[in-house]
């Protein structure tokens, strides 16, 4: 990734990498450490190299919702403004007017704004044809022939649903970007936006979740790969392995398309991870091989039953390290403990320590650590998890209103502790200003809660 990111700045081209995964192998963690080590890497770099930090963008493909389409786009347009939702549509199109005038300007494109700023808008839900008449936008399209053309269109057609107001999915009409040569017109302005953009920094676009993304967002992924000229911008889009089954074609071989595969880990390195969690080589051997048989590899798997042991107390702190408890010391004694795991399946069922029972999925694993929680803590776990992967204690307060605000911020707290959320200092939109932002540590802990 770092060589590709490399040979993106050097020749100026966009690469597109796919990187494909099961849940939990490390997909996120991979793309997260790949960014912070460029931005590092810039920061470190001496005066005379010259490197220039990348912006980085990120969208995610919902795996079901209304107008989902271009979902991922309108993140990142929401990024790039910094919208707040306590912002009205004519606010918010009116910024986005001038952020497109001045990104062109900046780039010295001879494209015009307008029109680009039309066709984007029109992309994520918006009738194309009412942007002209924007509050507070004249003084950028002044003196401009298009513009009177444009309001005399607007006067011609009825409104539709604003791009600003509500939430960025009741906003996504996608399909508009399908009818007749529109569709054409709004590709070609993401790539005059994207180039504009990447001539001020090189771009890293991250679009999660790839497996989930509806065809038209595809064809415009390929489209921008093949048609973006003369600027670094590299696209990462991780995928589960099904993603290939319904886009065979994806890539097509083509030079600047890459896939990457990410194989499970092997049973030394589970090991190694398992030694890392807990902060100690002194696991019993049973324990030791109950963990990598039922993990098979998957790294969050393998942290997910460690965690679920400590929540157990099968696993206990003694200075700073992770240790069997004295209780279950007795129950392993009991157990054969060959110098290396028998072959035999039906042996081997009798090797892996039997209780607590180890749930043979990822979702048990995680169904099993919930069910360890309190009942106010599973409350306001499954409040959270209706808000999203990220949520705010704003609207978490909402949905919990029977209890205290006192009670919802130490539930919190133990939550955090417990590795199942996470705070985060991340700029995320909230309707509330200095709001608490969290957000569950995996998508797979939401999904099951």
């Amino acid at each position: 990734m770092h060589a590709t990111y490399a040979r993106v700045q050097a020749e100026r081209r966009p690469h597109l990498i796919t990187l494909l995964g099961a849940p939990g192998i490390g997909k996120s963690r991979l793309v997260r450490d790949f960014i912070v080590r460029e931005q590092d890497k810039v920061k470190s770099a001496s005066s005379y190299e010259r490197l220039v930090a990348p912006q980085v963008l990120q969208g995610r493909c919902p795996p079901y919702g209304e107008g989902v389409t271009y979902r991922p786009l309108v993140e990142i347009l929401y990024s790039l403004l910094h919208v707040r939702d306590d912002e009205s549509s004519e606010m918010v199109e009116d910024r986005f007017i001038e952020f497109v005038y001045e990104t062109l300007d900046k780039a010295q494109s001879t494209e015009d704004p307008l029109e680009v700023a039309r066709a984007i808008v029109r992309s994520v839900g918006r009738r194309a044809d009412q942007i002209s008449t924007i509050s507070g936008s004249q003084s950028f399209i002044e003196g401009r022939e298009r513009q009177r053309t444009a309001t005399a269109t607007l006067s011609k057609n009825p409104p539709s649903a604003p791009l600003g107001k509500s939430s960025p999915s009741a906003t996504l009409i996608g399909k508009n970007a399908d009818q007749s040569g529109g569709h054409i017109a709004f590709m070609r302005a993401w790539r005059v936006f994207l180039e504009a953009l990447a001539q001020q920094q090189p771009l890293i676009i991250v679009i999660d979740d790839l497996q989930w993304a509806d065809e038209a967002l595809l064809d415009l992924l390929e489209y921008l790969t093949d048609r973006i000229t003369n600027v670094p911008i590299l696209f990462i889009c991780p995928a589960r392995p099904d993603f290939f089954e319904r886009r065979r074609d994806w890539g097509g071989g083509r030079r600047n398309f890459t896939t990457l595969a990410l194989e499970v880990l092997s049973q030394e390195e589970s090991s190694e991870l398992i030694d890392a969690l807990l902060n100690s080589q002194d696991l019993p051997p049973v324990l030791r091989h109950t963990i990598l048989t039922r993990a098979e590899g998957n790294p969050f798997f393998v942290e997910e039953i460690v965690r679920m042991l400590i929540d157990q107390k099968v696993l206990v702190q003694k200075n700073g390290s992770w240790h069997i408890s004295t209780q279950n010391e007795t129950l392993l004694t009991e157990l054969a403990s060959p110098m290396a795991p028998p072959e035999d399946t039906l042996i081997d069922l009798h090797y892996v320590f039997p209780l607590p029972r180890v749930p043979d999925t990822i979702q048990g694993v995680l169904a099993a650590r919930v069910d360890l929680l309190e009942q106010t803590e599973k409350r306001v776990l499954q409040h959270a998890s209706i808000i999203g992967r990220t949520f705010w204690l704003s609207a978490l307060l909402e949905l919990a209103s029977n209890l205290s605000k006192a009670t919802v911020v130490e539930t919190l707290d133990s939550l955090i502790r417990h590795d199942f959320i996470v705070e985060t200092e991340k700029q995320v939109r909230s309707p509330v200003g200095y709001d608490g932002v969290f957000v569950f540590k995996h998508v797979l802990i939401r999904d099951v809660v």
